[in-house]
C-alpha cells in the first residue's frame, strides 16, 4: 500500500504531456479500459 501511495503521490508531481506519452505507450487508442477492470 505504502508503495501505490509514493508511486501515486510521484505521478502527480509529472507534467501533463509526459502523462499522455505514458497513456500512449500502452494505449494507442484510448480505449476504455474500465470494462475489462470491472470484469475482475
Amino acid at each position: 500500500m505504502e508503495h501505490a501511495i509514493k508511486h501515486e503521490k510521484q505521478l502527480k508531481n509529472c507534467h501533463r504531456d509526459w502523462k499522455i506519452n505514458l497513456i500512449e505507450e500502452d494505449n494507442p487508442n484510448w480505449l476504455d479500459l474500465s470494462e475489462n477492470v470491472l470484469k475482475l
